[in-house]
């Protein structure tokens, strides 16, 4: 089966219940990492790509063993954009990672 992936998928919850899912994710998960922050530079550069209609964001383990993310752009047809194999191309492909970490880069609230 095709999958199809659109700019409209995803919505927006109330203030309040996303800030009691993730006081509910804080309390069960003393410690952890909270959130990743990225800049509006590099999620623009991302989905400026052409044929992109939005970012699949990979759970990844860096060579030291921490937790990261990775944002991809894809195209509708489902597919990543992933780099080209070419080593001086200017193609698509533009991938993040370097986030700031919750904690401690935190906000006043959760």
């Amino acid at each position: 089966m095709a999958m199809y992936l659109n700019k409209g998928v995803g919505g927006s919850i109330p203030g309040t219940q996303a800030k009691e899912w993730i006081k509910t994710y804080v309390d069960e998960n003393p410690g952890a990492t909270r959130s990743h922050f990225f800049g509006s530079d590099i999620i623009q550069s991302i989905l400026a790509q052409a044929g992109c209609v939005g970012i699949r964001i990979h759970y990844a383990v860096d060579d030291s063993g921490a937790q990261q993310l990775i944002l991809v752009g894809a195209y509708e047809n489902g597919n990543n954009i992933w780099p080209s194999k070419q080593p001086d191309s200017n193609e698509a492909g533009i991938m993040a990672d370097q986030s700031w970490k919750c904690p401690p880069n935190c906000s006043e609230e959760p």
